[in-house]
């Protein structure tokens, strides 16, 4: 088929007696763009398939599958969409023959409009209309969207590492818009009733009327807290359930968010996220530390998150309102804990620190620092017990606030605890660009600093850090080189770079070379993200050297 404006997505499970009549209104549709139907029929035991091959439309194309529910059917017949556009449409509805034309010429003219959604009339009497856009707020007093009068711009889906999830089912278009609006995307209703619902007593929303009303209350709940825990993981095992515990055993107050990065060891992960009730996300391949985390935050339904490793230990009741409020108060900046590392040997002993029943009052570090003294090390952390003075809005300083919970900034951020708002990770560019593990806590803390932001450490907060010596999922040398390459091409003057790139193939010479040709097939995607945060940047790398980052090495 050639390429078409519009993909319509129709899941189908034993909907003969209405199929046809769904299919026709799509067919009808006038003074439309070119167009494609995709039918998932997901594994339908009656005449549904029979049905859709007696049209004998090119437009129409039959995806099946075995029947394993609508989230499946959804994002199966996103996958296969062609469209710049994807509408939405159930199997036992209709809509108006100039449904598709208004959505699209709406979706045309309005280029900021990501969903968009139209009135609708059901078979029994009585029409819903809406006009103009759903926020957030307006989601959390209840579903102001018909689902599948929708017609959605398929590249904004495509920022989204997952559409409909799985968690959500009868409530899973959503948990989509309250994702969506709190990922900044613009959802907009126009009034039209273009949508024709058909009332009957074997569909969805009447067989599953109770659990779509304890999905939405669930939901609801879910998006009003203010902090989540995302832990981005692969091959754990016991360790994420201890993290989890820990967490739930301080804290009932804050979501927590497993990332699964593809673990291979066979553990039951999500039997421990059901457990602990965590939100639960699993990467088809793995994607490695930095893309997970991107990932979690975009999945993430809070403004604010703190970013973990899977083998973390929480020890006090209350961090999380004290962690809160410093983010409230600094919302521009990165915020971080003092380490308290913990060790586990051969046989799987931990020693006396993993079991600490509260925060011990002295620690190991009390920060890091960006390496940019030992060649073929540049813009990599490093860990320093040196503390910064708090730097004023004028730039000056000031002595650090006494007592408890007392604020020092530090040049790098360091240990696996990073918390931030949404809005500040969105706005610096979160991880974009490093591949695997490695440099993420540089290059976040660099942006964060020259943003006109600080990196903070809570000075009476420790967290545990499991160290060990060896990683349970593989690192690559030539990844994270082309992750330093990536650094010193974002942050560096060009007389900077060449000496930076000529350190690293001096200290690497065998992974330098596959490390520079996954940096030279990116150049020109570094170039616009480097565009794009000049234009943010209110200081250069110079003014962080000088006034941070030298004065804790």
């Amino acid at each position: 088929m050639k390429t078409c404006e519009i993909s319509i997505v129709m899941p189908a499970y034993n909907a003969e007696p209405y199929i046809g009549e769904a299919i026709q209104s799509i067919l009808n549709q006038q003074n439309c763009p070119r167009f494609e139907l995709l039918v998932v029929d997901d594994g339908s035991t009656d005449g549904t398939a029979k049905v859709v091959r007696s049209f004998k439309s090119r437009r129409i194309v039959l995806l099946q599958k075995d029947h394993n529910g609508i989230v499946d059917a959804l994002n199966m017949g996103l996958t296969r969409a062609k469209g710049k556009y994807i509408a939405r449409m159930d199997a036992d509805d209709t809509c108006s023959p100039e449904r598709l034309a208004i959505q699209y010429r709406f979706m045309e003219a309005h280029p900021e409009v990501d969903v968009l959604g139209t009135g609708m009339e059901w078979s029994t009497g009585g029409t819903f209309s809406r006009d103009g856009e759903l926020t957030k707020e307006h989601l959390l007093q209840g579903n102001g969207m018909v689902h599948a009068s929708v017609m959605m711009r398929h590249e904004s889906l495509s920022r989204l590492p997952v559409v409909y999830e799985t968690g959500y089912l009868h409530g899973e278009d959503y948990q989509l818009w309250l994702k969506m609006t709190t990922n900044g995307f613009r959802l907009w209703n126009i009034p039209d009733v273009l949508y024709f619902y058909r009332q009957h007593k074997t569909q969805v929303s009447t067989l599953f009327a109770q659990e779509e009303w304890d999905v939405g209350k669930r939901l609801q709940a879910m998006y009003t807290d203010e902090l989540t825990c995302i832990i981005p993981f692969c091959n754990e095992g016991d360790e994420i359930e201890r993290t989890v515990a820990s967490i739930r055993k301080t804290t009932t107050s804050v979501s927590i968010l497993l990332i699964n990065d593809a673990s291979t060891d066979g553990f039951d992960y999500r039997s421990v996220a059901e457990k602990y009730g965590c939100r639960y996300h699993q990467n088809d391949e793995n994607a490695g530390v930095a893309m997970s985390r991107d990932i979690g935050v975009v999945l993430c339904q809070t403004p604010y998150f703190v970013l973990l490793d899977g083998h973390m230990r929480f020890y006090d009741a209350g961090w999380e309102t004290r962690l809160l409020e410093v983010l409230k108060a600094n919302e521009g900046s990165l915020v971080t804990s003092n380490t308290v590392p913990f060790h586990r040997d051969e046989n799987g002993n931990y020693d006396a620190a993993e079991s600490l029943t509260e925060c011990p009052k002295t620690y190991g570090t009390h920060g890091a620092y960006v390496n940019m003294d030992e060649p073929g090390w540049e813009f990599t952390a490093k860990w320093t017990h040196k503390q910064l003075i708090p730097l004023t809005p004028s730039g000056g300083t000031f002595s650090p606030p006494e007592g408890a919970g007392g604020l020092s900034p530090v040049a790098c951020v360091l240990g696996a605890v990073y918390a931030a708002s949404k809005a500040h990770w969105q706005r610096i560019g979160g991880l974009w660009g490093l591949k695997g593990y490695g440099t993420d806590e540089p290059l976040m803390s660099i942006k964060t600093w020259l943003a006109g932001g600080e990196c903070l450490l809570i000075k009476s907060w420790g967290v545990g850090h499991l160290y060990r010596d060896k990683n349970p999922y593989p690192v690559f040398t030539a990844n994270l080189i082309y992750n330093s390459l990536l650094l010193i091409a974002l942050f560096s003057p060009a007389e900077g770079k060449e000496r930076y790139f000529a350190n690293y193939a001096a200290r690497v010479p065998n992974a330098y070379p596959a490390a520079l040709a996954l940096f030279e097939e990116k150049l020109p995607e570094i170039e616009a993200h480097k565009k794009y945060l000049k234009s943010i940047f209110q200081r250069d790398l110079n003014w962080f050297l000088i006034n941070i980052n030298d004065k804790v090495k």
